[in-house]
C-alpha cells in the first residue's frame, strides 16, 4: 500500500467516524445539554449563548468534516483541487441535510434550513482557507531558489 493510499484511506475512515459519532448519539446535542455546559459561566444571557455555542458548533463540525473529505479527495486527485473541494462542499451539505431532516424525527430537536445554511457556510469558509492555504504551499515550493 502506498502511501497516498494510506492517506486517503485515513481521511475517509476519519470523515467516517465523524460523521458515525455525530449521528450515534443525536439526543446528546440538545439545546438542553449545551444550556446545562453553559449554566454557570453566562448567567442572564444564558439564551444568547446557548444558541451562539450551537451555531458555532454548526459551523466547525461541518468546516471539519469538509476539510477531511477535501483532504482525502485531494490525495486521489492532487491536479483537481477545486474538484475535490467542490465534491466535498457538496458531501458536506448532503450530509448536513440528512441531519436536519433526521432531527425532526428526535425529540427534542428540530431540523432547520437555517442551521442548514450554517453548515454550507462552514464548510465553505474551511475549505477555502484549506485550498488557499494549499495553493499557498504549492507556490512557495514552486518559488524556491
Amino acid at each position: 500500500m502506498t502511501l497516498k493510499n494510506m492517506m486517503n484511506t485515513i481521511y475517509l475512515s476519519l470523515s467516517c467516524a465523524f460523521i458515525m459519532l455525530y449521528f450515534a448519539f443525536p439526543s446528546y446535542f440538545t439545546g438542553e445539554h449545551t444550556s446545562f455546559l453553559l449554566q454557570s459561566a453566562a448567567g442572564e444571557k444564558m439564551d444568547f449563548w446557548n444558541a451562539a455555542a450551537r451555531k458555532w458548533v454548526h459551523l466547525f463540525f461541518y468546516g471539519g468534516l469538509s476539510i477531511i473529505l477535501c483532504k482525502a479527495f485531494v490525495t486521489s486527485f492532487p491536479h483537481h483541487l477545486r474538484s475535490a473541494c467542490l465534491l466535498s462542499w457538496l458531501i458536506t451539505i448532503l450530509i448536513g441535510g440528512m441531519d436536519e431532516y433526521y432531527q425532526t424525527f428526535i425529540p427534542g430537536r428540530s431540523g432547520s434550513v437555517y442551521d442548514l445554511a450554517i453548515d454550507a457556510a462552514g464548510a465553505c469558509a474551511c475549505f477555502v482557507w484549506y485550498a488557499a492555504r494549499r495553493v499557498n504551499k504549492e507556490t512557495t515550493y514552486t518559488n524556491a531558489p
